[in-house]
């Protein structure tokens, strides 16, 4: 693999500074990072992990292909963060075989859905392959685990372990590599397979990855446009100002050279790029500061191997944003679709002069008076109606929590349902007239604001904040041509919210109801609001 990857980087123009082999493996603590751009670490899972806190720890970006080495991955990601240094790992760095994980998982995810298919993985590698499985194949497990609900682990075929997702290693004389996914039933069989010819895809894959890992996201990120994700920013010559995240100050001090791309506080002294912005602002390692601006940017990355405790984690709260999606449009098919919803809900709104196309602006549904409504329809499009449960839609006897009410979605900052507020419209005094969603891993009230999502650029653009009590204050404005407004419903105004305006202006205008109740929650923020050094 070493010498290919040494033939295609000469290829396109690259020059090799330094080559490590068994033979001269302790050269690798006399490199001289003053002549080395980047590194491409593919070796042996025994000496991988040293040849990478080697490389990282002399500040040089490295590219890793070598896989099986995963166990000792905290204490690389240790050397990467401490050095602040770029770092790519991938099981296979083909562009087919990426492809072809890409396949796996809309695969996994179609098949999710329909009941009765069993997978299994088999692989075919050359005799010199050490890990079995190969990392490609615990990608493909963990692509599978990570779309479909029916499996959590996998296990190597001839194992003790005989639970979860098996893996069929072989090996056999000179195979590049040849990877089948099947997927079986009493009614057939969906089998993906990809096969490598030779390494000269993999080997062309790493050389791109260190090509874009040393240019491509600090030519694509501009710090002015990465800092006023999080932060108000002001013109001032050729550069721009704002107050310092990182400390506090009434005066701003905080520096952005859109010329040079970088920023600087000449009050507490933090400095660097978009990549540092990001991990100092954001608490990110190097690598998540990566994949954040590669999001922003829409730059495909190469990301770690999670465990399956990781991805089971992170497929519980894909799956939460599923069913809050699943409901929301479940609740306008009630409103615009239903008698009931039509002659109440729709009635009410349009009653308040909020039209149409605001409605559906905002996600504004309605739930019907049926107790089990929203579970009789999850079951009927195969969701899991435990999902239900555990975000409080529904309780333990799949009775729904929100019935005859008109629905507010609630949304986080990038515009996903993570909640609901529910109004209803009954006049007995013994029935809340809101009720909201439970808190959950989606959702904090305290660290949520009503109508952010639909605000934050108007916010920003105005230098000002229009704070109110209410749903309905916030689309009644913003149908009237005011964007700039948000609301802290279900909840006192709390000093997380105030945080999260600043991110977007200093400035706040409390707009809430002239009533004694009202008053006294104006002169609480107030407060709050002053304790910041804010306006």
């Amino acid at each position: 693999m070493g010498k290919t990857i040494e033939k295609i980087a000469i290829e396109k123009g690259h020059e090799i500074s330094f080559k490590i082999s068994s033979n001269n493996k302790n050269d690798i603590n006399n490199i001289n990072p003053a002549n080395t751009d980047i590194a491409i670490e593919f070796s042996v899972p025994e000496i991988a992990p040293k040849n990478l806190i080697t490389l990282i720890n002399n500040k040089i970006p490295v590219v890793c292909g070598t896989t099986a080495w995963l166990d000792k991955w905290d204490a690389v990601e240790e050397a990467v963060i401490a050095q602040n240094v770029g770092f790519i790992y991938a099981s296979n760095f083909s562009i087919g075989v990426n492809i072809f994980f890409s396949l796996n998982s809309y695969l996994s995810k179609m098949l999710s859905k329909v009941s009765g298919y069993d997978a299994a993985i088999e692989e075919i590698h050359h005799l010199q392959k050490v890990d079995a499985p190969s990392g490609t194949a615990i990608s493909l497990a963990h692509g599978i685990i990570k779309n479909h609900q029916n499996y959590d682990k996998w296990h190597l075929k001839g194992s003790e372990e005989s639970d979860g997702l098996e893996i069929n290693a072989l090996r056999k004389a000179n195979v590049p590599g040849t990877h089948t996914v099947k997927w079986e039933n009493d009614i057939d069989t969906i089998e993906i397979k990809h096969t490598a010819k030779s390494r000269l895809g993999f080997a062309s894959g790493a050389v791109l990855a260190a090509e874009w890992l040393k240019e491509e996201i600090l030519a694509a990120s501009r710090i002015e446009d990465v800092v006023e994700d999080f932060l108000n920013l002001k013109r001032r010559g050729v550069n721009m100002i704002g107050l310092c995240p990182f400390h506090d100050e009434k005066t701003p001090s905080f520096t952005v050279s859109p010329s040079k791309n970088i920023y600087k506080c000449f009050g507490c002294g933090k400095a660097g790029n978009p990549v540092s912005f990001i991990m100092e602002h954001e608490g990110s390692s190097y690598p998540e500061a990566l994949k954040y601006l590669a999001n922003k940017y829409n730059i495909a990355i190469e990301e770690k191997e999670y465990t399956p405790e990781d991805l089971k984690e992170k497929q519980l709260v894909d799956s939460y944003f599923l069913i809050n999606d699943f409901a929301k449009q479940h609740f306008e098919n009630n409103l615009f679709n239903t008698d009931e919803g039509k002659n109440i809900g729709l009635s009410y709104l349009k009653s308040r002069g909020i039209r149409e196309t605001t409605i559906k602006k905002f996600n504004l549904g309605y739930s019907l008076q049926s107790g089990r409504d929203l579970t009789t329809t999850a079951k009927a499009k195969l969701y899991n109606v435990d999902l239900l449960k555990d975000l409080g839609l529904t309780n333990k006897s799949d009775y729904d929590f929100f019935r005859e009410r008109v629905m507010f979605t609630i949304h986080n900052v990038s515009g996903k349902a993570i909640g609901f507020g529910g109004r209803t419209l009954k006049k007995e005094k013994t029935i809340p007239k809101y009720i909201n969603s439970i808190e959950s891993e989606i959702y904090n009230k305290r660290r949520t604001l009503y109508g952010l999502h639909f605000a934050k650029s108007s916010i920003r653009k105005e230098d000002e904040c229009i704070l109110v009590e209410g749903y309905t204050d916030v689309i009644s404005l913003s149908q009237g041509g005011i964007e700039n407004v948000v609301a802290s419903s279900g909840t006192s105004l709390t000093k997380e919210q105030i945080l999260l305006i600043k991110r977007y202006t200093p400035n706040i205008t409390i707009v809430y109801d002239g009533d004694a109740a009202g008053i006294k929650a104006a002169l609480r923020g107030m407060d709050l609001i002053l304790e910041q050094d804010m306006n």
